[in-house]
């Protein structure tokens, strides 16, 4: 049997995989849940409900994240003319700590 180009000779290979694959699923949600993380499908539900609120007000909400700091970016969208009117942390302020982090990182290993 053939897994993602691997080749196995049983299935008890398989299934101890998937067993290990998914205790650890489980104990970085456990993890997550600890720390007051909500899950990916947590954030999307809260989004979808928050835009069905604010379909009233012409407003709308993306989220993304940011390349080189991994944060979630919220944009507050006027869906009369897709104007941005707010983004929540700015992405201008997380590219400057990105390059802030990138320059001392730079100095720190040039120190040593």
């Amino acid at each position: 049997m053939k897994v993602e180009g691997v080749q196995l000779n049983s299935t008890f290979a398989v299934s101890n995989t998937l067993r290990q694959g998914s205790q650890q699923a489980v104990r970085q949600d456990a993890t997550a849940k600890e720390a007051g993380i909500p899950s990916e499908e947590q954030v999307v539900k809260a989004i979808e409900r928050a835009n069905k609120s604010f379909e009233p007000f012409d407003r709308r909400f993306e989220i993304s994240v940011h390349e080189k700091m991994n944060a979630v970016m919220v944009k507050v969208i006027n869906t009369m003319n897709d104007e941005v009117i707010r983004e929540i942390p700015p992405e201008k302020i997380l590219d400057m700590v990105a390059y802030m982090l990138e320059v001392a990182g730079i100095l720190i290993d040039e120190k040593v």
